[in-house]
């Protein structure tokens, strides 16, 4: 599946994830709601936590609820 990003033009989501080769859409968050998504596992496999920051940000979003 690819977002085409023209669908949301002038809508309040922020691009937040491009993929390098095909310059896709893999994620995407709304400015002032609590949500947002991405379209890969952030962390797949073992190795460096990149991406642990996402988890966080969920962990926080859910700590506001």
């Amino acid at each position: 599946f690819a977002l085409d990003p023209g669908t949301l033009a002038g809508k309040s989501v922020e691009f937040t994830f491009i993929n390098l080769n095909d310059r896709t859409n893999e994620g995407l968050r709304h400015p002032s709601l609590p949500l947002f998504s991405v379209q890969f596992h952030p962390e797949a496999g073992p190795g460096p936590h990149d991406l642990r920051v996402l988890f966080d940000e969920f962990l926080e979003m859910i700590r506001k609820l």
